[in-house]
């Protein structure tokens, strides 16, 4: 029968029938778990009286909707998949796509706003609202037409909104009002949108509990007087939601105050008996394209009041050239104010736009707070309106705060004002830490304007790339100088780019001129490094306000990559106790299996525990496994049994670099699977014994990841995947001598090779490291003596001597610079033990345990089984 007939038979229009009616019993005898609203499409003709929206399946009710909604089995509604279009007029009632008034869900459903007649909206509008309870998720509002710019109005739009009408829960740990998911999207070329005080644009909103992955986007319009929120909760969490204005104009009257653009915010009120800690994180606003701001009042990634904390928030600002953004204070990737708590990890990032504001902060905060490992990034755009100053972090407290390990960079070719302070840190107003770990970095920086301050810098970091200047300064300020006068700025660490870029011997920058460096360092610099991997021997002095360096040597690689084929090297290891297993036990399960006849399949685990000196040291945990079939025939000589087997290894691996100044570690993984043959001639036995002749061949791919964070700690984590075919073989001998009826032992020496090809894999930019192929060739010699216990059981106990003449794992940064190479090459005793149970039976299973001194030292332990078909 073909392949065809038999699809055919399969499916047969029979089958078919029976098994749409199985489904439909199947159907009817499991009840739902929840009703759902009926979905439908709305529409509002121009002449509508009043707007409509779906609450619980009742269409075209006009508002209010008292206390209809279907019941489910947890007695909550659901509203979800649901329409509304907006062409004509609106009156004084909300519009819905849908709504539940005791909780439940509301989800998918739409609000679309083409017109409104000329009418002014005079209540709010929500792609899904709830109250009690509920969850809104997955609504969507599309505003592209409409009149919004009546000042009496009491409007806010929003994508999604959970309302609790009982009150405040307990803040973040509340997860019965949530807002998820939601969007808002106006695109309304020549629509004003001028709302009141109370009136903002929201992508979602939850009064208590948890505002998570909504989103605000801007597309085109005006906006005059008008708050953006791309989450927002009075006590709940808000996490990754999104403000993003790509076009038109916001502009804020100068007598209206409290406009705001705010990614994701808490508010933070607190009930008489709960205090609300909800937190901000991976909040965004991104203003860019052809978008202007005027006269905002502040623009916050995320945004805190109360205990929670900010965390992972960012504002990214790429108008087009020209376009303004203009803020009356503060743009920062987040801010706190009222009780103290985190804010870490923030950031702004300015690409392009006139930028006027007080203050630019990647962490800001009103009240006393430890601030850290925020950054600020400007890599273009006019910051000459920027009145304060630039800062990583900015406390400002009348007590204590900290603002530390936050981050400056300067780079491409932004317009820096002559009145601009830069600091790594500020606790404003208060005392406290606004130093320790900050850095100011010059990362291909183009100088246009030299600001009047760099302040609070514990270190300033240089990056050199192919098109910094060789004639001037490459970063000039008015001073250093920083607040407490107690601690000195110096240069930290200098990089030149990894994009190919080699300065030669002999090169000259000027890195740094300061008219009045009030507290800096002069400390000489002697090394410069490249990407994760080389170094320049480098000769640095400060004079006259200007710190110049010159290169002298170099590059080399620095001796920290070593490492790097250490994990390499991690691979060949893997390879070779899959070597190990091929030859001990899976030879040895392959000929008990065959010696039953016929076809007989067989397989063998191993795992170890090993520790190998390279130079330095890798500590690798390893598994392997196979199976196989294996046949044995009767030859002139004697039996000669045949096997294949697919095979099977997974490694973990830890390095150690000892080095001079410091260690570096590393970890990784390996993974191998292939197959191939094996074979074992076992000639006539004679009254002292039995000489036989082993051999096995294998080969198959594998990959070897690798980290380290220690490789460069000024870049941070590095990571790579490596790929590659491997090959291998083993020859052995030996002669199994009869001792007494109920002992033997079997001496044997064997030479196994493995073979695992080279890769190249790419680190940073145009950096990579390239890994030569790892050849292992080992002579081990050794015996091993059994026991007859009884009809079941032999055990056994052997040991052996292993050389390793190679194994070395050699590698080139970029192709021309060579690592340092770790090597397997030395002497290894192995003792071992085990157990085989149930020789004669149709399953029988060989435990055994090995342990490793010399050069590999551990311990490992084997099993095979061989049954009968």
């Amino acid at each position: 029968m073909s392949r065809k007939q038999s699809a055919y038979n399969y499916f047969r229009p029979g089958t078919i029938f029976l098994a749409a009616v199985f489904i439909l019993l199947l159907g009817c005898l499991i009840p739902a778990p929840r009703t759902s609203a009926l979905a439908a499409d709305i529409n509002l003709p121009a002449d509508a009286a009043a707007n409509v929206f779906d609450a619980t399946g009742l269409n075209g009710a006009a508002w209010p909707l008292t206390t209809v909604y279907v019941p489910v089995a947890d007695g909550k509604p659901v509203a979800s998949g649901n329409t509304v279009n907006v062409g004509g007029s609106v009156g004084v009632n909300p519009v819905m796509g849908g709504a539940t008034f005791a909780g439940g869900t509301v989800r998918g459903n739409t609000v679309n706003i083409t017109d409104t007649g000329g009418a002014v909206p005079q209540a709010s509008i929500a792609g899904g609202y709830s109250s009690l309870e509920g969850t809104v998720a997955g609504n969507t509002v599309r505003v592209t037409g409409g009149k919004f710019d009546d000042v009496a109005a009491k409007l806010s739009i929003y994508g999604g909104y959970a309302f609790d009408k009982n009150g405040f829960g307990l803040g973040g740990q509340n997860m019965l009002n949530v807002a998820r998911g939601n969007r808002l999207i106006i695109d309304a070329n020549g629509v004003d949108f001028k709302l009141t005080a109370s009136g903002n644009l929201y992508g979602g909103r939850s009064i208590n509990g948890l505002v998570e992955n909504n989103e605000l986007i801007i597309l085109n319009g005006t906006f005059t007087d008008v708050g953006f929120f791309g989450g927002a909760s009075d006590s709940g969490h808000a996490a990754g939601n999104k403000v993003v204005i790509s076009g038109g104009t916001i502009d804020i009257d100068a007598a209206v105050v409290g406009r705001e653009i705010l990614g994701g915010t808490v508010w933070g009120y607190s009930s008489s008996s709960v205090d609300m800690e909800g937190d901000a994180r991976n909040n965004s606003v991104t203003i860019n394209g052809t978008a202007s701001v005027n006269n905002i009042a502040n623009i916050y990634g995320g945004h805190v009041i109360g205990k929670g904390a900010g965390t992972g928030n960012n504002v990214l600002i790429n108008v087009d050239p020209g376009k303004t953004v203009s803020v009356r204070s503060s743009i920062a990737g987040a801010f706190r104010s009222g009780d103290s708590g985190e804010i870490s990890r923030n950031a702004v990032e300015i690409r392009s736009g006139i930028i006027k504001a007080v203050n630019v902060a990647g962490g800001l905060s009103a009240a006393a707070a430890n601030l850290s490992d925020n950054t600020v990034i400007i890599s273009g755009g006019d910051l000459a309106g920027v009145t304060g100053g630039v800062y990583g972090s900015l406390v400002h407290t009348t007590t204590t705060g900290s603002a530390t390990r936050s981050t400056v960079v300067l780079a491409g070719s932004p317009v820096l004002g002559g009145t601009l302070n830069l600091f790594g840190g500020l606790v404003s107003g208060g005392a406290g830490d606004s130093f320790t770990g900050n850095s100011l970095k010059i990362d291909g920086f183009v100088q246009n304007g030299i600001p009047a301050l760099a302040g609070n810098f514990e270190t300033i970091d240089f990056v050199v790339g192919r098109s910094t200047t060789t004639s001037g300064p490459i970063f000039s300020v008015g001073t250093i100088e920083n607040t407490d006068h107690a601690n000195k700025t110096r240069i930290g660490t200098v990089q030149f780019a990894a994009d190919g870029f080699t300065p030669a011997p002999g090169t000259a920058y000027n890195l740094l001129h300061a008219a009045a460096p009030i507290d800096f360092d002069a400390s000489p610099v002697s090394e410069a490094y490249q990407g994760f991997t080389l170094w320049y021997g480098v000769e640095s002095a400060f004079s006259g306000g200007d710190y110049k360096m010159t290169v002298m040597t170099g590059p080399m690689a620095r001796p920290e990559t070593k490492a790097l084929a250490e994990g390499f090297l991690g691979g060949a290891v893997s390879i070779n106790r899959g070597a190990d297993l091929i030859a001990s036990k899976g030879l040895a399960a392959a000929t008990d299996a065959a010696s039953r006849g016929g076809i007989q399949g067989f397989l063998a685990f191993g795992a170890d525990s090993s520790k190998y000196k390279t130079g330095s040291k890798i500590d690798s945990d390893n598994y392997g496994l196979i199976l196989g079939l294996a046949h044995e025939m009767e030859t002139a000589a004697g039996g000669l049994t045949l096997g294949a087997f697919l095979e099977y290894g997974k490694g973990d691996f830890d390095t150690w670099n000892s080095l001079p100044r410091r260690s570096v570690r590393g970890s990784g993984d390996t993974e191998h699977f292939g197959g191939g043959l094996l074979a074992r001639l076992s000639l006539r036995e004679t009254s002292r014994g039995q000489f036989y002749a082993e051999a096995s061949a294998r080969a198959g791919s594998a990959e070897t990841k690798f980290d380290s964070a220690d490789v460069n700690h000024a870049l941070g984590n590095l990571h790579y995947k490596a790929k590659a075919n491997y090959m291998g073989a083993h020859l052995g001998t030996g002669y199994v001598f009869k001792l007494s009826e109920a002992a033997r032992a079997d001496l044997y020496v064997k030479y196994l090779y493995s073979h695992m090809g080279g890769d190249t894999v790419r680190l940073v930019g145009s950096e990579t490291v390239s890994f030569s192929s790892v050849d292992s060739h080992r002579v081990r010699a050794g015996g091993r003596v059994t026991f007859k216990a009884g009809r079941h059981v032999e055990p056994y106990a052997g040991a052996a001597w292993e050389h390793e003449f190679a194994g070395k794992a050699k590698s080139s940064i970029n192709g021309r610079v060579p690592v340092d190479a770790p090597e397997l090459k030395g002497d290894t005793g192995i003792g071992e033990i085990g157990l085989r149970f149930g020789p004669d039976a149709p399953v029988h299973f060989d435990i055994g345990l090995q342990g490793y001194v010399g050069q590999r030292k551990g311990y490992g332990g084997t099993m095979q089984l061989t049954f009968d078909f």
